[in-house]
């Protein structure tokens, strides 16, 4: 791991995460001062947002997987074809 990849992973994420998770925390505390009600029920929601999410990036993930193979066949035939000679317009 290089320098620049170690600053990035530890410092950069590392600040977006606190900064994302003190947004998330100050805007219940807001939330359940004004109007608790309302709060509960977004409390309640959350983690059925975070299950759909968790289910969405690991689709994706899924489909990325299965695209860059297929794009790599098909760079490995292109590669074979043109080494070959076999190509012609």
């Amino acid at each position: 791991m290089t320098k620049n990849a170690f600053f990035f992973l530890v410092f950069v994420q590392l600040g977006n995460f606190i900064h994302y998770m003190a947004t998330f925390v100050s805007g219940f505390v807001v939330g359940f001062t004004a109007v608790w009600q309302l709060a509960l029920v977004t409390l309640a929601v959350v983690p059925l947002i975070a299950v759909i999410g968790a289910i969405h990036t690991t689709t994706l993930a899924k489909l990325s997987g299965k695209s860059q193979e297929a794009l790599s066949q098909a760079g490995n035939i292109v590669e074979q074809v043109t080494k070959n000679g076999e190509f012609t317009l």
